[in-house]
């Protein structure tokens, strides 16, 4: 199917979110879908809007949402630039630097293969285990100032986004790959597996795929949109997408197609991808 022949919906603002600036998509298992901008967070049932914004929310400590995760007991965890947030039961909890996080501002979380949750701060990685935090994580000549992403890939190794380098953590410790290892100075956004289980480097300089332990650029860098790519997204058809500050592409079956409408617009740039249980893409 052409990508210009998906149905499409658009809201915004006047729709009755809190800002224009998406930065984050999730879907909790109760079916709302959340939406995290930069100025608020929105949990959207299908027709309207709920806004939690801090500080009109106790419990939820920053506006600028950068990450979030649901861990097994059905908590949605939001990361901010003023702290983390625990949303459970109806109640917001608000965690920083007194409850054990190394750091307020919060970049990235993951629930890692065992269950616990990673929480990537500006001080480092702090995990949440049976109801506690933990830093038992050596980030020891790591500068996690850069932290962006954090996502587990199907051989269950963890992959951390610091800058323009990636960190793989596998038996317990770190390997870096960096300029030698093949990744470009332009910053690291993701890693994401295509639909091969290849493991692909979403980097503002391209896409870069690993082969063994250097990644290569992508064949087709230059028919992206743009080669600041943001963001990417492998859905359950087994397309890859690809957000970049020049609109959305799909890679499926060899081939790179924009996305137009049906008036042959391209859209604006894309931060944040999702797919929905139902196969919707946002």
């Amino acid at each position: 199917e052409k990508p210009a022949n998906y149905i499409v919906t658009r809201w915004d603002a006047e729709d009755g979110m809190p800002h224009n600036s998406v930065k984050q998509i999730f879907q909790t298992r109760d079916g709302y879908l959340w939406v995290g901008t930069s100025q608020g967070l929105a949990r959207f049932d299908g027709l309207a809007f709920t806004n939690f914004s801090s500080p009109s929310t106790p419990g939820l400590p920053g506006n600028q949402i950068t990450s979030m995760a649901e861990t097994s007991e059905g908590s949605l965890w939001i990361a901010t630039v003023g702290g983390l947030a625990r949303y459970h039961d109806g109640h917001f909890t608000a965690y920083g630097r007194e409850q054990g996080l190394k750091a307020d501002i919060i970049n990235a979380l993951c629930v890692a293969p065992d269950g616990s949750l990673w929480i990537g701060c500006r001080g480092g990685i702090t995990r949440w285990i049976d109801e506690k935090f933990i830093n038992d994580i050596d980030t020891t000549g790591v500068d996690t100032v850069a932290l962006r992403h954090i996502a587990r890939d199907r051989q269950n190794a963890l992959w951390l986004s610091i800058g323009s380098d990636a960190l793989r953590y596998a038996d317990g410790k770190f390997t870096r790959f960096a300029r030698a290892e093949g990744l470009p100075a332009q910053s690291l956004q993701m890693i994401r597996e295509d639909g091969r289980g290849q493991l692909i480097a979403v980097t503002q300089g391209g896409l870069f795929r690993l082969e063994g332990n250097r990644f290569v650029p992508f064949e087709q860098n230059s028919a992206l949109s743009s080669p600041r790519v943001t963001s990417s997204l492998l859905d359950r058809s087994g397309n890859f997408w690809i957000g970049s500050v020049g609109g959305l592409d799909r890679l499926s079956g060899g081939r790179l197609v924009p996305y137009v409408d049906s008036h042959g617009e391209r859209i604006a740039g894309v931060d944040a991808l999702f797919e929905d249980r139902e196969g919707c893409l946002w």
